[in-house]
């Protein structure tokens, strides 16, 4: 189903006979499409509705403006206007707000299960990327409590989501989200690093991965002693 859409014009045809077959009605159905595309091609903006009732066909033009999910909306231009294009984006507050109370759950969480005899390198770490970004924090309404969790102040986190200020902490190069995936990255790559056991290995020295041929057998012990 097509839309064509001018409020002031309604095209009505009537094919000759309603008993023939539509196919046989070439030269008609031609004709009428010929119209609808030189009609489009006037008002490419324009939607554009065609109704077949058997060989009855209608054609009704309505002036509209087109919607994309409350992100994108389309309007024709006035008559002996100049044509515009305007353009606003739509934060997903509902989707931002989860994502970042999930981070401090999951921060908060490591936190709480560190202790002095477990290794502290990736607590460490974390909290000094949150110190070194703390100012960008604060202004969205993130920051430390006086035992190192984090906390969120409800209404100015709420305010920088809707004023779409928050974006500051996600987008460039240098910005925390990514410092934050690229830190996680490292961690993927080596997680060894933050295993507080000792891993003992007996070196074949005649093999070819000399000096350390049990390196890739490291993660599987590990996966299959819980460690991980």
């Amino acid at each position: 189903m097509f839309q064509l859409m001018n409020s002031y014009s309604y095209i009505h045809y009537k094919l000759s006979s309603n008993h023939s077959p539509l196919f046989s009605h070439g030269n008609e159905i031609s004709c009428l499409y010929s119209k609808i595309v030189d009609l489009s091609r006037q008002s490419p903006t324009y939607l554009i509705k065609v109704t077949p009732e058997l060989f009855d066909v209608s054609i009704e033009l309505k002036e509209a403006a087109l919607h994309l999910h409350d992100i994108l909306e389309v309007l024709t231009a006035e008559e002996n206007g100049i044509p515009f294009i305007y353009l606003q984006s739509s934060m997903d507050y509902n989707k931002i707000k989860s994502l970042i109370d999930l981070f401090i759950h999951n921060y908060n969480q490591l936190s709480a299960v560190s202790s002095p005899v477990m290794n502290q390198k990736l607590q460490r770490e974390f909290f000094c990327s949150l110190s070194h970004y703390s100012d960008a924090l604060n202004s969205c309404g993130i920051a430390f409590e006086e035992n190192g969790l984090l906390f969120t102040e409800s209404s100015l986190l709420d305010e920088r989501i809707q004023s779409g200020a928050v974006s500051t902490l996600f987008s460039g190069s240098e910005s925390f989200g990514c410092h934050i995936k690229n830190h996680a990255y490292q961690i993927l790559l080596n997680p060894i690093e933050y295993v507080n056991k000792k891993v003992v290995t007996y070196p074949d020295q005649s093999s070819i991965n000399f000096p350390n041929p049990y390196l890739t057998s490291f993660y599987t012990g590990l996966l299959f002693s819980g460690y991980c």
